[in-house]
């Protein structure tokens, strides 16, 4: 079965020494998180466990014999086939580099600069933001921070006209 597995620099994980010619195998019982092999299934669930900038990432082959949760399992065995380039590595988790070298951290995003899943426009931190520079989730508009923002410099959340500071405000409140 085909995986990936994150090392340092110098091939070693939590200490143990791997190299690409050699099949190795753990004894005792295979435990998540304190025996055997671990792997992610997804190149993209790689990133929570390890700093892509510090680390090697490898496609490797690991035995049927495992445990496991959402993003990462424990094997009795593993081999590592070879190194991913930084290409496939960018690739695998969704980050882009557009001609100005801007990145994209996401799913789903589209312009330069966002970081999240589902944004449309520029330097967006959060999801689902509609605009540009809105940090927080779901905005639409500029220069939004907080959630659900509608308009233009809003600070806080759930705001619905341009340049409040606080939470729910609406075109439609008096003072």
């Amino acid at each position: 079965m085909k995986a990936y597995k994150a090392t340092d620099k110098n091939m070693r994980c939590m200490g143990f020494p791997y190299n690409c010619t050699d099949t190795f195998t753990t004894q005792g019982d295979i435990v998540l998180c304190k025996n055997g092999f671990h792997v992610c299934q997804k190149l993209f669930d790689i990133q929570k466990y390890y700093s892509p900038a510090n680390s090697r990432i490898w496609l490797v082959e690991v035995s049927e014999e495992m445990m496991g949760d959402d993003d990462k399992s424990v094997h009795r065995t593993i081999k590592f086939v070879r190194e991913l380039s930084f290409y496939e590595v960018m690739q695998g988790f969704n980050i882009t580099v557009n001609e100005e070298e801007s990145l994209n951290l996401g799913f789903g995003n589209h312009g330069n600069g966002n970081h999240g899943n589902g944004n449309h426009g520029h330097s967006n931190h959060g999801n689902y933001n509609d605009g540009d520079n809105n940090m927080g989730n779901g905005n639409h508009g500029h220069n939004n921070h907080g959630h659900s923002n509608y308009g233009n410099n809003n600070d806080g959340n759930y705001n619905d006209d341009n340049n409040n500071d606080d939470n729910n405000n609406d075109d439609n409140e008096t003072p």
